[in-house]
């Protein structure tokens, strides 16, 4: 009683620090990794969807021209010269604004009902910062309108930002002229030459707003990505989406199929039995549930069930294990009631070691039952195993048994 009490305290401290461990990125791509077949699906459908792309799209075309604005006076009547400043971002706003692509519209073409919207949405202007220069970039589906779009909108934005500094000197030399006639017939000359003076400076007010440093011209090539190119990045794209459709096939995947799956599943370690070293690969096994070098049983417990929700395999697995031990006198049963009853017969053979060998067909409650009698289990499974299943006895064994259970994995 003491070892078995022994035993469920160590089950008990065994669940206790139990913990799911965390998701590391590795182990992520090794999830994805497990289907290729699907990644280089994804990669080729990718980069064929994206050479068809390529050739179906409409090819664009990018011209450049380039401003210099000059400060203009905001005033006419204000004659400082400190107050000839300019704020490139500002006249950027103004070149993309919908009052200079109408007026560009009109040069190129009156007629065309969608060429102000198509101005609008399809040039660009970037300031230099810190400069008073600024680009005009239109896009076009050929080069020659992308050239005459990106010229139409300079030399408008300089147009429209000179008329409009040409309105002020005009309403500012008028109202002087005004003040200039009416001023009354004894005023001195004094006067009359101020405001004579006044009206010549106004009249003088440059009202260039600037020049076409460099003209856009016609570009030889498009914008377009290569048939490569976009291939390319379809194949990217592929790569992205086949490792999610990989990640999801694999956690949904209904048979172990990988030998590292069934430790996520039971969310602990598994002793792979690799071929060729059946033998010392179970005897590894046995030493992790506490028994010596070829024993079955320990001081904590007097023998093992095997058992496996794959049909034969605990069978299968069953001669693998009597060749791997060495301890004499070993009882192998397939009964699990005999294990479970206090019947002579097993009463008889209680300080015998005993291998349980369990039928697929046993409940989970029977073979826990069992293994909690005997002290410890083999948990066999292979590439075949169902994982809903593995998981569900994994889940139960860890909530309610206090024996010793090992999940070994059968390599194919």
């Amino acid at each position: 009683m003491a070892k078995v009490a022994a035993r469920r305290a160590s089950g008990d401290s065994q669940r206790s620090n139990q913990a799911v461990g965390a998701v590391s990125l590795s182990d992520q791509l090794k999830k994805m990794l497990r289907h290729p077949l699907i990644i280089l699906t994804a990669v080729i459908i990718g980069a064929i969807l994206g050479a068809l792309a390529s050739v179906a799209a409409t090819p664009k075309y990018q011209a450049t021209a380039t401003v210099l604005a000059t400060p203009v006076s905001p005033d006419p009547n204000a004659l400082a010269s400190n107050q000839l400043t300019l704020k490139i971002d500002t006249e950027a706003g103004v070149a993309a604004s919908r009052e200079v692509a109408e007026e560009a519209a009109k040069e190129i073409d009156v007629n065309d009902q969608g060429l102000v919207s198509r101005l609008v949405h399809n040039v660009e202007v970037a300031p230099h910062s810190g400069t008073e220069v600024m680009d005009i970039t239109a896009t076009a589906d050929n080069p020659e309108d992308a050239a005459l779009y990106a010229n139409s909108i300079a030399k408008s934005y300089l147009k429209v930002r000179t008329e409009a500094a040409q309105e002020r000197v005009d309403a500012a030399a008028k109202e002087a002229k005004k003040e200039l006639d009416n001023l009354p017939k004894d005023s001195s000359e004094q006067v009359k030459a101020t405001l004579t003076e006044k009206l010549a400076q106004i009249q003088l007010t440059n009202t260039e707003a600037g020049r076409v440093i460099s003209e856009a011209k016609a570009p030889q090539a498009s914008q377009n990505l290569g048939m490569l190119k976009t291939a390319l990045v379809g194949a990217c794209l592929g790569l992205l989406i086949g490792a999610v459709l990989a990640w999801i096939a694999d956690s949904r995947a209904r048979k172990l199929a990988h030998a590292d799956r069934a430790e996520e599943v039971v969310r602990g370690p598994v002793s792979h039995i690799r071929r060729g070293s059946e033998v010392e690969d179970t005897r590894r096994a046995l030493m992790a549930l506490g028994a010596p070098v070829g024993h079955v049983s320990s001081e904590d417990h007097r023998g093992v069930i095997v058992y496996s929700p794959t049909p034969q395999l605990a069978e299968q697995y069953a001669s693998v294990v009597g060749e791997s031990i060495s301890q004499e006198n070993v009882h192998f049963t397939d009964s699990i009631s005999t294990a479970l009853s206090n019947e002579p017969t097993f009463q008889a053979v209680a300080d015998q070691p005993t291998v349980v060998v369990a039928s697929h067909e046993a409940g989970f409650s029977e073979v826990l039952s069992a293994a909690e009698n005997l002290g410890a289990a083999l948990i066999v499974v292979d590439s075949s195993t169902d994982s809903a299943q593995l998981r569900e006895f994994a889940q139960l064994a860890a909530r309610t048994s206090h024996a010793d259970i090992e999940y070994v994995y059968l390599a194919s």
